[in-house]
């Protein structure tokens, strides 16, 4: 399911799955082109087809636009291998059934007592910063901030459950951000982001002194869409990764000689001037910027490693990252009080 197929639905073959229909068939159909109103309407209409099918679901990529979900026959055998007790498939759809309204009730449980969750964490955690403003939500999305430590690991910073990843919430994630670590205008922080909707201009109005910067794996990736060829690649990479303004000159025109522009068509150097130098290229990086990064992999990663806790309820979503934060930042302090090198580990090497 991505966002194109949702938003240019009409008029293309699209079936809109009507699921208290569909769900009460023996026979439950999901066809190519079907069209889902969300993410969780998509997920719930899989899962039913999951366990009348007897096949197992593994996520390849979940995300709000994009959902890949790769899928092998097994619940029936895992049932009879783990318990030694033999089903149909029909006794596993009512299972399934019922425990899922189990996960439903317990969902609604958690949002009743979030407020009692924050007050706990405030006392087992001195010095934490929680801001609740408490709606319970169909489909939210998780943002976060990351850092890097000393010896050039990701550090989680904040972490926040919203609405939607827009203007708004955005710039309230940034005042938090703000006001938890004392930051005054004019710090010299620097923020590397994926372009997402509404974070530039938050990022803009928040931090008025700050350096930000695109991820440039991403925006290699949209430009080899449709920019193909080594030489393309090369210069690319050679425009972003210089340090000074004259070989940023250089690598742009190679480009150009190397896809020259042709009637109205736009070709790679156009494209690439599109976007504000200094939020791509190191030679356009502001001078009281000490990092010279060009990629978002500490996100990627991050995102990553809590991908099994998206699944989960609001409260047990929470409580799982931070158990695994917790026994991370546990191994890497006993990692580094071992250590007796005048410089971290992973910068001397």
């Amino acid at each position: 399911m991505s966002g194109d197929d949702e938003r240019n639905g009409k008029g293309n073959g699209c079936r809109d799955f009507n699921a208290a229909v569909e769900f009460t068939k023996s026979n439950l159909e999901l066809k190519v082109r079907d069209k889902f109103k969300n993410l969780r309407a998509f997920k719930e209409a899989l899962m039913e087809w999951n366990v009348k099918e007897g096949y197992t679901i593994k996520y390849k990529k979940n995300e709000k636009a994009k959902v890949i979900a790769m899928c092998k026959k097994g619940f029936v055998k895992t049932v009879r291998r783990e318990i030694m007790v033999d089903i149909s498939i029909r006794q596993a759809y009512r299972a399934k059934r019922l425990a899922r309204k189990a996960l439903q009730r317990d969902d609604m449980r958690q949002y009743h007592v979030i407020r009692d969750y924050a007050a706990t964490l405030l006392i087992r955690n001195p010095g934490s910063h929680i801001v609740l403003q408490v709606a319970r939500l169909d489909d939210n999305e998780l943002l976060t901030a990351m850092g890097r430590d000393g010896n050039d690991n990701m550090i989680p910073m904040a972490i926040a459950v919203v609405e939607a990843k827009r203007y708004d919430s955005w710039k309230w994630f940034l005042i938090e951000l703000k006001t938890k670590f004392g930051v005054e205008n004019g710090a010299p922080w620097t923020f590397i982001s994926d372009r997402q909707k509404g974070l530039v201009s938050a990022i803009d109005d928040v931090f008025l002194e700050s350096e930000h910067r695109y991820c440039l794996r991403h925006i290699y990736q949209n430009f080899k869409k449709k920019f193909k060829g080594k030489k393309l690649k090369e210069y690319f990479w050679a425009a972003a990764s210089t340090g000074n303004i004259r070989d940023f000159k250089t690598a742009l025109a190679e480009l150009e000689r190397a896809d020259p522009k042709v009637g109205e068509a736009m070709n790679a150097a156009g494209w690439l001037s599109r976007i504000p130098a200094h939020l791509w290229s190191r030679s356009h990086s502001s001078s009281s910027c000490k990092s010279d990064i060009l990629v978002n992999n500490l996100n990627e990663s991050f995102n990553s490693y809590i991908l099994p806790a998206r699944e989960f309820t609001i409260i047990s979503m929470f409580e799982w990252i931070r158990r695994k934060l917790m026994q991370r930042l546990h191994v890497k302090r006993e990692g580094m009080q071992k250590y007796q090198g005048n410089l971290c580990p992973n910068i001397q090497e």
